[in-house]
């Protein structure tokens, strides 16, 4: 079976199209963030480009993940209290590949509050309590500045750190 001149693999305005698409989400993935369903379809369309182009390094950038709650009763009702170093349970029909390394764009509509938090998905379809009800992803908190681990503790996604000094 032959490939007609015409086909998605090698129609070329398709592929213009595809790559610029790949490129305007490859520019959000490390700057202004993209939605977990934006995500899963960069990753679509980089294996689609791969197998087309030479295929390139892994990016060094943690995709950005931009994640809205309502108000911050929706974002503790999120939170997972079994990770040792605090966790959020995102809800998405595709959650990245366990093992991934991102950072959570966090944002409560009630207060305007926004916050990154870097983490990596350790869980898919599994949140608070070991609930496999949603789909989404559980992402583990880590390498949290002084102040992404004052907003965490304050929220609750992380316990406080007990001050050891005498005093």
């Amino acid at each position: 079976m032959s490939t007609s001149p015409t086909s998605p693999d090698t129609d070329p305005a398709r592929s213009l199209r595809l790559l610029g698409e790949f490129r305007a989400l490859d520019r959000d993935r490390v700057g202004a963030g993209l939605t977990p369903l934006e995500y899963q379809r960069w990753l679509d369309l980089k294996r689609m480009l791969d197998a087309r182009l030479q295929p390139t390094p892994d990016p060094t950038e943690p995709p950005r993940l931009r994640v809205e709650y309502r108000d911050e009763a929706k974002l503790v009702a999120s939170l997972i209290r079994e990770l040792p170093q605090g966790g959020l349970f995102v809800g998405t029909p595709f959650a990245p590949e366990i093992g991934t390394e991102l950072v959570l764009c966090i944002h409560v509509r009630s207060t305007g509050e926004s916050v990154e938090l870097p983490g990596i998905v350790v869980s898919n379809n599994v949140g608070d309590g070991f609930s496999t009800a949603e789909l989404g992803m559980g992402v583990r908190l880590r390498r949290l500045d002084a102040e992404q681990r004052a907003w965490a503790e304050r929220v609750g996604a992380i316990a406080p750190v007990e001050d050891t000094s005498e005093g």
